[in-house]
C-alpha cells in the first residue's frame, strides 16, 4: 500500500475545507482535501432544486476569493457549487475527490495515520470539516407510519413533481420544513405543517436586510462563553427566492396552509399533536418584534439614518384551528417531509482521544486535547456564525495559525 507524508490532511470540499486549504496553502504547507464525493458534495445533493441561501451575498465569501455573484441577492444552490468549483480550481487547491477517508488513528508518535482506499498518508496534522448535516435526525415513531405513505427528509426533498399525488405533511417549520411547505403550497398541493417552536424572521427592516441588521449589531459574533439561546435552537425562518422575502405562517394559513401544533405519534394511521400550535405561533410573532426592537435599538445608539417602517398590520387570516389529531387518509396524506434537521455527526472513524460519551468531540475554537487534529465547519464551533459560509474564515484562520506554529515548533 501506497504511503505519503503531506504535512497536513483535510477531510471534506466543503466551504469549511476549501477555507483552510486556501489558508494553508497561503502560509505555505504541504497538505492534501480529500472529498469522498464531489467538491460541495452536500450542496449537490441535499439541498432541493430551488434551494437559496438565506443570507444577502456580502456574507458569503470566502478567503482570497471575489464573490463572482456580486454582494447582493440570495445566492441559489446552483451558485454555490459554481463558486466553491471556481474557489477551487482558481486558487489550484489540491483537492482529490472520490476518495473517501475510511479511517483516522492517532499514532504513538502523536502524528496520524490516515487510510483512503488503496492509499495510506501518515501526517502531523489532520484537519476533519466533513460538515454537520450528514445524518437526517427523524422521530423513532416514523416506523409507525402507515406502508403505503412515503417518507423523506429534507434533505431528499427535490421538488413538488418528485412526489407522488395527494396532500402532505412535512413535520417541522425551521428553515427548511416552512420554505418546502410554502413551495408545495405554491404548487397547488394540499399541505399540512406541523409548526414548532422556531421564530420568524423579519426579511427587511427600515430599508435593510434583517441578516444585514444582524451582522452589523454583532449578533453573529456572539461566542459560546457568551449568555445566549440554546444552541440546538432552530434557525428563525426566511426565504432568499424571488429576491428574498418573510415567511409568515398565518398569512401562509389565510392561503390553505393547514398548521398543527408539535406531531407527537401516530398510532393506527391516526397523527396525535401536542395543544400548543397558537402558543408557537405567537412565539414565533414574539420573536420578530423583538428583533425589529432590538434593530431600533441599534440603530439609535449608533446613529444610524434608517427610515421607519410603518407598524406591521395585522393578518387577516381565519383564525387558526388546531385539531388534536390527523387521520392520515381522511387527510389524504400520501407523503410524509421529515423537516426535522440532522443529528451529531458519526466521528467513530477516528481513533483518538478527543470524544465525550455522546461522540463529540471536545474542543476549543475546533483544537481538541489531541495536538494535530482539528475540527472546522461545527455548528458554534466559537460563534454563532461558525457553521455559516460568513464565519468559516474566521474559524479557519484560527486553526491555519496553530497550525503553522505548531509545525514550527
Amino acid at each position: 500500500m501506497a504511503c505519503s507524508r503531506p504535512d497536513a490532511v483535510i477531510i471534506g470540499a466543503g466551504h469549511a475545507g476549501m477555507s483552510a486549504s486556501y489558508l494553508l496553502k497561503s502560509k505555505g504547507i504541504d497538505h492534501v482535501v480529500f472529498e469522498q464525493s464531489r467538491l460541495g458534495d452536500s450542496w449537490r445533493t441535499q439541498r432541493w432544486d430551488t434551494f437559496t441561501l438565506v443570507t444577502p451575498g456580502w456574507m458569503n465569501h470566502l478567503p482570497g476569493f471575489a464573490h463572482p455573484f456580486g454582494d447582493g441577492g440570495f445566492m441559489t444552490r446552483g451558485e454555490v457549487v459554481s463558486y466553491l468549483e471556481g474557489y477551487a480550481a482558481t486558487l489550484s487547491l489540491p483537492v482529490r475527490e472520490g476518495r473517501r477517508v475510511s479511517a483516522v488513528r492517532q499514532l504513538g508518535d502523536g502524528r496520524f495515520r490516515v487510510d483512503v482506499e488503496d492509499e495510506r498518508l501518515v501526517s502531523r496534522v489532520v484537519v476533519v470539516a466533513t460538515g454537520a448535516m450528514r445524518r437526517p435526525k427523524i422521530p423513532a415513531w416514523a416506523q409507525a407510519l402507515p406502508p403505503g405513505i412515503a417518507q423523506m427528509h429534507t434533505c431528499e426533498y427535490r421538488n413538488p413533481a418528485q412526489l407522488r399525488p395527494g396532500a402532505v405533511l412535512v413535520v417541522g417549520s425551521g428553515q427548511s420544513g416552512c420554505q418546502i411547505a410554502e413551495e408545495l403550497l405554491e404548487a397547488g398541493r394540499s399541505v399540512y405543517l406541523s409548526v414548532g417552536r422556531c421564530g420568524r424572521m423579519p426579511r427587511r427592516y427600515r430599508g435593510t436586510d434583517c441578516a444585514t441588521w444582524v451582522a452589523k449589531a454583532g449578533y453573529y459574533d456572539q461566542t459560546v462563553d457568551m449568555q445566549r439561546t440554546d444552541p440546538v435552537a432552530c434557525n428563525p425562518y426566511v426565504s432568499g427566492k424571488r429576491g428574498g422575502h418573510e415567511i409568515n405562517l398565518r398569512k401562509l394559513a389565510s392561503r390553505g396552509l393547514r398548521l398543527l401544533g408539535r406531531c407527537q405519534g401516530v398510532a393506527d394511521g391516526v397523527v396525535t399533536m401536542a395543544d400548543d400550535l397558537e402558543e408557537n405561533l405567537a412565539a414565533a410573532d414574539l420573536f420578530a418584534t423583538k428583533m425589529r426592537e432590538a434593530i431600533d435599538a441599534f440603530i439609535q445608539q449608533q446613529g444610524i439614518e434608517a427610515p421607519l417602517d410603518p407598524p406591521e398590520p395585522p393578518v387577516q387570516d381565519r383564525g387558526v384551528e388546531a385539531p388534536s389529531s390527523l387521520p392520515l387518509k381522511e387527510a389524504g396524506i400520501a407523503t410524509v417531509i421529515w423537516a426535522t434537521g440532522f443529528q451529531q455527526p458519526d466521528f467513530s472513524w477516528i481513533d483518538a482521544p478527543v470524544f465525550d460519551a455522546a461522540g463529540s468531540p471536545v474542543h476549543r475554537r475546533g483544537k481538541v486535547g489531541s495536538p494535530g487534529l482539528y475540527f472546522l465547519g461545527l455548528p458554534w464551533l466559537y460563534k454563532s456564525k461558525s457553521s455559516l459560509i460568513y464565519g468559516i474564515e474566521e474559524d479557519a484562520s484560527y486553526v491555519a495559525d496553530d497550525i503553522g506554529a505548531l509545525l514550527r515548533a
